[in-house]
């Protein structure tokens, strides 16, 4: 029998944490709509595949 434990946390941020935490959404949005885009154009969703076409831009491109 496999047990479920949820924790719900507060986190409390200052401006900067919250800025930087705004900073790095935008970019793995921006990286996620990449890889999006890559796959509606081409129809392929192989794990394989996509990291072959996709890897290289995303680390140099979204610093990812």
């Amino acid at each position: 029998m496999e047990l479920t434990v949820t924790a719900k946390i507060q986190v409390i941020a200052d401006m900067v944490d919250i800025a930087n935490l705004d900073s790095t959404m935008s970019v793995y949005r921006d990286a996620c709509n990449y890889v999006s885009k890559h796959v509606f154009n081409t129809h392929n969703l192989k794990q394989f595949d996509l990291q072959d076409k996709t890897y290289t831009t995303l680390r140099s491109k979204y610093g990812l």
